[in-house]
């Protein structure tokens, strides 16, 4: 299993609006494997941090996503909105069970 997180920072009074949006990716990546495995909004920072997950190595992941990246599903998802994202952070990362 692979995880990324990714964390945006988005332009201030947009988040609400980029919420709405994401939800509409959710359904294109699932059906390339990416789980949407959770999803934070914080108004406080603007920002909207979430993990995506696939059930395999590395190296398939970065296949997977270049597959979904280029894709007519993420496109449709997309359409003529301009995310407003201002910076984006993402690092692939080991989930820990601390309990």
């Amino acid at each position: 299993m692979t995880t990324q997180l990714r964390r945006y920072e988005i332009e201030p009074g947009k988040l609400d609006e980029f919420v709405e949006w994401f939800k509409g990716l959710v359904p294109a990546r699932a059906g390339y494997g990416l789980t949407l495995d959770w999803a934070y909004a914080d108004h406080e920072t603007s920002q909207f941090v979430w993990s995506t997950s696939f059930d395999g190595d590395l190296d398939a992941f970065k296949e997977v996503e270049a597959t979904y990246n280029a894709s007519p599903e993420r496109a449709a998802a997309y359409g003529d909105y301009k995310p407003p994202t201002v910076k984006l952070h993402v690092s692939i990362v080991d989930v820990l069970d601390l309990n």
